[in-house]
């Protein structure tokens, strides 16, 4: 009778390789979680002329640096992220511009195709997008399924295939990076 044991999985790669997979797999992991993210944050936002939608970007987590984060810097960002009380909007300028005459004399807007001029408007207020925070709560509980998929992946000699989308809901802890103030 004879007994024959075969290494399997992990087993089968030697540990420096084994340590890279690990790593490449949750920089994958990482990357995936964040996209989703990503597009949560950008959704409600429109793609006008504001440039607030293109300013939305992810910085990708790597094997050398696993720290992926979603971030943006633009004007608008918290006027439209937060709840805003009504106000006036006026044109663009300071006051020296105004006593040369070179600042803006009008606001130029679009409804429904048709384009308007207005010296002020006063606007409505609004009740905010709060897709920051969608995001950052959908990472939080995607995160940690999706690292732990990408660890049992390693530990079998695969790569990660990418289930981040798959964690919505799951309950977890705090992401990496998520500032949308941040670079």
């Amino acid at each position: 009778m004879q007994l024959t044991v075969e290494q399997s999985g992990a087993l089968k790669n030697p540990p420096d390789k084994v340590s890279r997979l690990t790593r490449k797999n949750a920089a994958g992991a990482i990357n995936s979680v964040e996209r989703t993210a990503l597009d949560l944050t950008r959704g409600p936002i429109p793609k006008g002329e504001s440039g607030l939608y293109r300013s939305i970007k992810q910085k990708q987590a790597t094997v050398g640096n696993p720290e992926g984060s979603v971030h943006a810097e633009h004007p608008l960002l918290e006027l439209v992220e937060e709840k805003t009380s009504p106000h006036e909007i006026r044109p663009r300028g300071s006051v020296s511009d105004m006593q040369a005459g070179t600042a803006r004399k009008a606001l130029r807007f679009k409804i429904k195709g048709k384009v308007f001029f207005a010296a002020k408007v006063s606007h409505p207020g609004t009740k905010g997008k709060h897709s920051w925070k969608r995001g950052a709560e959908f990472v939080e509980s995607a995160l940690p399924g999706a690292i732990q998929e990408a660890v049992e992946a390693a530990m079998m000699g695969r790569e990660y295939s990418g289930g981040g989308r798959a964690y919505a809901g799951k309950g977890a802890s705090v992401p990496l990076a998520f500032n949308p103030l941040s670079k």
